[in-house]
């Protein structure tokens, strides 16, 4: 009996196994570049540090609302690993994969 490529594992697979190559690409480049940036910090994440380290309760201004959840995610990032540089980074780490997530959900259909 002749195989049809239809028989192969790898043939039922494919879109699957496509999507999560393009995702290690992807991740490899997002988290590899970031770990590879120099040590320096931009003024912009320093102000960024400065916002996350300032919350509080009596703080919250109506303009903060839209970068509340970076702040604290920060901010719970600085408390764990302490004012390092990948501390200040991760954020930025964790929402670009969870944006990678997302578009690889958003074409598994």
């Amino acid at each position: 009996m002749k195989s049809h490529v239809t028989d192969y594992v790898l043939y039922r697979w494919r879109f699957g196994l496509g999507l999560l190559v393009i995702a290690v690409i992807i991740g490899v480049i997002v988290w590899g570049g970031a770990l590879q940036t120099p040590g320096e910090l931009r003024p912009e994440e320093i102000k960024s540090v400065s916002i996350s380290s300032s919350l509080s309760k009596n703080s919250l201004d109506p303009a903060m609302i839209v970068n509340f959840p970076y702040h604290l995610l920060q901010r719970l990032s600085i408390y764990a690993f302490g004012a390092t540089t990948f501390a200040i980074k991760l954020p930025s780490l964790v929402l670009a994969t969870f944006t990678i997530l997302g578009i690889l959900v958003l074409t598994q259909s």
